[in-house]
């Protein structure tokens, strides 16, 4: 049966000018796209307000954690930002993010869009930091790399984000 699935698919799929893709596909677009990625770029060391998800909070309603959250609030050291780095390397989770030498932060998340021929990343970083920033990323064996803050997403359904 699942040759004929398979076929079933393909033929779909020719209608519309698609074509199968897989996991390394769907990382690279969730990134375009700034979806986060639970265990990549949040985790329970995170909160909703760090990592632009207020949205999905409605804090004047009663839920488990609302407490926590609202003392959250109040003390928000870092934020999620977007970068595009120079060059083609990609930047991997962990790496340091540095603003004039200082470290600031990290990388969340890191590939190279082809979409848009360069290479992007999410980094959790310090609040002061803003878009138009110029950082850098600490590459294993002490290279660093420029990056660029941008507005988050990088890319919009069939709208790319000119910078």
């Amino acid at each position: 049966d699942a040759p004929k699935v398979w076929d079933a698919l393909m033929n779909l799929l020719r209608k519309i000018d698609g074509r199968p893709a897989g996991l390394g596909a769907r990382d690279v677009c969730r990134l375009e796209a700034t979806y986060l990625l639970y265990g990549q770029d949040m985790d329970e060391s995170t909160n909703p307000l760090e990592v632009g998800l207020s949205w999905v909070v409605k804090l004047d309603k009663d839920f488990v954690g609302k407490e926590a959250l609202l003392k959250a609030k109040e003390k928000v050291e870092r934020k999620l930002v977007a970068l595009e780095l120079s060059g083609k390397r990609i930047a991997r989770k962990g790496y340091e993010v540095l603003k004039n030498g200082e470290r600031v932060g990290e990388i969340t998340s890191g590939n190279f869009s082809p979409t848009l021929g360069k290479s992007i990343a999410l980094a959790l970083v310090s609040k002061s930091v803003k878009v138009g920033d110029q950082l850098e990323v600490a590459f294993p064996g002490g290279k660093l790399v420029e990056a660029l803050v941008v507005k988050k997403p990088f890319y919009r359904g069939s709208v790319r984000r000119e910078v």
